[in-house]
């Protein structure tokens, strides 16, 4: 089944979640919480031991891992 306009619904749903985070205060930025470049090493060590991971459908890679981390400051 496909969804008309899923690009719209899918921009709509970031919107709302990017404007709820400001509302609450939530940050976007891993940095504005303390981390540091020197720290994507062991976060992502422990990303990838969390319990999440294991069930998750498609395992992501330490590299990938990283690369969200790096993005998030």
């Amino acid at each position: 089944m496909t969804i008309p306009n899923a690009e719209l619904v899918d921009k709509a749903a970031i919107d709302t979640i990017v404007k709820l985070s400001a509302d609450e205060c939530i940050s976007s930025d891993i940095e504005e919480l303390g981390a540091k470049a020197d720290d994507i090493p062991t976060l992502t060590e422990n990303a990838l031991k969390d319990a999440c991971g294991f069930i998750n459908p498609i395992q992501a890679t330490a590299e990938e891992i990283s690369e969200i981390f790096r993005a998030a400051m």
